[in-house]
C-alpha cells in the first residue's frame, strides 16, 4: 500500500439509499438525488477503491467482507420487482481488506474478516 504522503486524498462522501434503492426506482421525488449522483461523478474522477461501511449487518461485531466476489443481501421488501434484480458485481479486493482489518486491529478495535456472504459492514471494491 502507498504512504499517504503518496496519495490524493478523495473527499468522503456520506450516500443514503432511503427505502429500499430509491434513487434508481425513477421516483420524481428523488429526481435531485440521482442528478446530485450522475454530476459528483464527473467532478470526483475514478478511485482506485471504494470502503464501504454499511448499517446493514448479520455480525455481532464489525465484519470486512475481504472476499474477491461479494454478492448483494436484498434486505427491503414492498419494492417494485426491478428492485430485487439489480445486479452489482464490483470485485472485491482481498489484499486491501486484510490491510483495513491490520489497521483497525492495531486500534484495537474488535472486528473479524468474513470471505463469503454478502451482507457486509465493511465492503471494499477495486474500480477497473
Amino acid at each position: 500500500m502507498a504512504s499517504p504522503a503518496s496519495e490524493t486524498l478523495s473527499p468522503i462522501l456520506y450516500l443514503p439509499h432511503g427505502g429500499g434503492p430509491l434513487p434508481i426506482l425513477g421516483d420524481k421525488v428523488h429526481e435531485k438525488m440521482v442528478s446530485f449522483l450522475k454530476e459528483i461523478t464527473s467532478r470526483l474522477g475514478t478511485p482506485s477503491a471504494i470502503l464501504v461501511i454499511s448499517a446493514h449487518w448479520e455480525e455481532e461485531i464489525a465484519t470486512i467482507t475481504s472476499g474477491s466476489h461479494p454478492g448483494i443481501i436484498y434486505d427491503y421488501y414492498g419494492f417494485p420487482a426491478e428492485a430485487y434484480q439489480i445486479k452489482y458485481a464490483a470485485p472485491g479486493h482481498p489484499q486491501l481488506a486484510k490491510e483495513v482489518f491490520e489497521l483497525i486491529t492495531a486500534r484495537a478495535f474488535q472486528q473479524d474478516l468474513m470471505n463469503s456472504g454478502g451482507l457486509i459492514m465493511v465492503y471494499l471494491c477495486r474500480s477497473s
